[in-house]
C-alpha cells in the first residue's frame, strides 16, 4: 500500500511540475524587453572589452551587443566574471551559471539564456519545497514513537497531500513566475534557502546529525553566500533557533560542530571572494542593508508594507477575510478535539481540517484566481485604452486615421510616394510663373515693414547709417 501511494504521489508531482514548466514557457514567450538590471546580468557575465562611451564619438550597436554575448573564443572565462563582480556589489556564483549557458551558445543574445538558468533553479526549488513540506507533515512521527503503523501511514499520506498542495500554490503564484522571468540571481537564492531549510528539518525529524549533514550544510552556506548576501540573514535566524534547540537538548558536541561548520564555510567563502567584505561594509548596497537591519524603528511599517503587497497582489484584497476564516477553522478543530476527548473516543486527526492545511488550500485557490483576474484586467485595460477617444488624451499619438488614408497608423513609409508620371511642360511653366509672381524684392519688404507712409528706402538706409556712425570709435589723431 505504501509503495502504491509513493508511486501515485511521484506521478502526480511530475505531472504538476511539467504543467508549471509549460506555464513558465508561455510567460517566457510573452516576455518583451529587459529591465536594466537584467542587461547588467549579461554584461557582467560576458564582458569583452568594456563599455566606454566617448564624448562626440559614434558607438555602433554591434559594439554594445558584443558586450552582452560570449564571442567565439571567449567561452568559460570565469576569471573575468569574478573580476567584473568584484567591481559591482554582488557575489559571482549566479553570473558563473549565466556565463556557462552563454558560453555554450557563443555569439547569441537571447532572453532564453537567462530564463533557462532560472528554470533550472525552479525545478530544484520545486523538489526541495516538496521535500520540506513532506518533512513538516511527518514531523509528529518523530515526537510520538508509540504511534501504530496505520497512524504513521496516515501522517505520510498527509505529507504527500501537503507537498502537492504547497508546490501547486508556489509554482502557479504570480511572484514565483515573475521571479523566473526576472533574469537575476533571486531564483537561485531560493534554491539555497530551501536547501538550508530541508537540512534543518531533516535533522529534526531524524533526531541525529552525521558527517553528511555537516558536509551538506557547509556546501549550502558556501554557495548560498556566493549567490546573494541576503542568504546570511535567513541562515542567521534559522541558525539561532537551531543553536537554542541544541542547548535545550544539551547536545554540546553537536552545537560546537554546527557553529564550527557554519563559520568555516563562511570563512572559506570570504577567502575565495574577499571583495564581499568591501561590498557589505563599504559598498552602497551593503551599507544600506546593514543600516536597515540595525534600525528597528520602522519594523512595524515594513511589516505593514509587505503585508499590504501580499494582500493586494496575491490575495486580491481579501486577506483579512481569509485570516478570519482560518481562525474559525482552528477554533472548530480545537472544539472537536475536546469533545472527542470528553467522550472517550479516539480522534481521527487526519479527518479534521487543520489551520495549516486550510491556509494552503485557500492560498492555492486565491493565488490561481488572482493570477487569472490580473491577466483578465490587463486585457480589459488594453482594450479600453484602444477604444478610448483620442481627444481625452492629448499625448495619444495612436489615433485612428481616416479610412481614405493611404497608409495605416502602424506603418510609416520612409520615402514619399513617387508620382506615376513626370509633370508636363505646361505645369512646370505655370508653377514657375506663380512662384515668380509671388516673389517680393527685399526693398519692397523693407518699405512695407517701415509702417510709415512717405518713407523711402533711402531714408531707411540713412537711418541705419546714422546709428552706425554713433557707434563708431573716434579717430585717433596722430601727431
Amino acid at each position: 500500500m505504501e509503495k502504491k501511494n509513493k508511486k501515485i504521489f511521484f506521478i502526480g508531482m511530475v505531472l504538476l511540475l511539467c504543467l508549471q514548466i509549460i506555464v513558465l514557457f508561455y510567460y517566457g514567450s510573452r516576455k518583451a524587453g529587459f529591465h536594466e538590471d537584467e542587461l547588467y546580468s549579461y554584461y557582467s557575465s560576458n564582458k569583452t572589452a568594456g563599455l566606454f562611451v566617448n564624448d562626440r564619438e559614434w558607438t555602433t550597436g554591434e559594439s554594445f551587443r558584443n558586450e552582452l554575448v560570449v564571442l567565439p573564443g571567449e567561452q568559460f572565462r570565469y576569471g573575468v566574471v569574478k573580476q567584473m563582480q568584484s567591481w559591482d556589489v554582488h557575489p559571482p556564483l549566479y553570473y558563473y551559471l549565466l556565463h556557462t549557458v552563454c558560453s555554450l551558445t557563443p555569439g547569441i543574445f537571447s532572453k532564453w539564456q537567462g530564463i533557462s538558468v532560472n528554470l533550472a533553479g525552479f525545478v530544484i526549488s520545486f523538489i526541495l519545497l516538496a521535500y520540506a513540506a513532506y518533512l513538516t507533515a511527518v514531523y509528529p512521527i518523530s515526537r510520538q514513537p508509540e504511534l501504530s503503523d496505520s497512524q504513521k501511514q496516515a501522517y505520510r499520506k498527509r505529507g504527500y497531500a501537503l507537498a502537492g498542495t504547497v508546490c501547486a500554490v508556489w509554482g502557479f503564484g504570480a511572484a514565483v513566475i515573475s521571479g523566473v522571468m526576472f533574469i537575476r540571481m533571486y531564483q537561485w537564492l531560493t534554491v539555497f534557502v530551501l536547501s538550508c531549510l530541508c537540512l534543518h528539518l531533516r535533522v529534526l525529524v531524524r533526531k541525529r546529525e552525521n558527517w553528511k549533514f555537516y558536509l551538506l550544510l557547509a556546501v549550502t552556506v558556501f554557495l548560498g553566500f556566493l549567490t546573494q548576501y541576503y542568504y546570511i540573514i535567513f541562515h542567521f535566524f534559522l541558525g539561532v533557533g537551531s543553536c537554542l534547540y541544541l542547548l535545550k537538548e544539551k547536545k554540546w558536541k553537536s552545537l560546537v560542530a554546527y557553529v564550527g561548520t557554519c563559520a568555516a564555510a563562511l570563512g572559506a567563502a570570504l577567502v575565495y571572494y574577499p571583495s564581499a567584505l568591501s561590498h557589505i561594509f563599504k559598498g552602497y548596497r551593503g551599507t544600506e542593508a546593514v543600516g536597515e537591519f540595525t534600525n528597528a524603528s520602522n519594523t512595524l511599517e515594513r511589516i505593514q508594507f509587505f503585508a499590504g503587497l501580499f494582500d493586494k497582489y496575491m490575495m486580491g484584497g481579501f486577506l483579512a477575510v481569509w485570516l478570519l476564516l482560518i481562525c474559525l477553522i482552528a477554533v472548530t478543530n480545537r472544539f472537536l478535539q475536546k469533545r472527542a476527548k470528553r467522550s472517550g473516543r479516539e480522534q481521527k486527526r487526519e479527518r479534521i481540517l487543520t489551520p495549516p492545511v486550510g491556509l494552503l488550500l485557500f492560498t492555492a485557490a486565491v493565488g490561481t484566481a488572482a493570477a487569472a483576474a490580473y491577466y483578465y484586467m490587463q486585457q480589459k485595460d488594453s482594450q479600453l485604452k484602444e477604444s478610448s477617444d483620442a481627444d481625452d488624451d492629448y499625448d495619444d499619438f495612436h489615433e485612428d486615421l481616416d479610412e481614405s488614408t493611404e497608409f495605416s497608423r502602424n506603418y510609416v513609409p520612409l520615402n514619399a510616394s513617387v508620382p506615376a508620371s513626370a509633370p508636363t511642360e505646361e505645369t512646370a511653366e505655370t508653377e514657375a510663373s506663380s512662384s515668380s509672381s509671388d516673389f517680393t524684392p527685399l526693398s519692397g519688404q523693407a518699405a512695407d515693414l517701415s509702417g510709415e507712409e512717405g518713407e523711402t528706402v533711402e531714408d531707411v538706409e540713412e537711418f541705419f547709417d546714422e546709428e552706425d556712425a554713433e557707434d563708431e570709435e573716434p579717430p585717433v589723431n596722430e601727431e
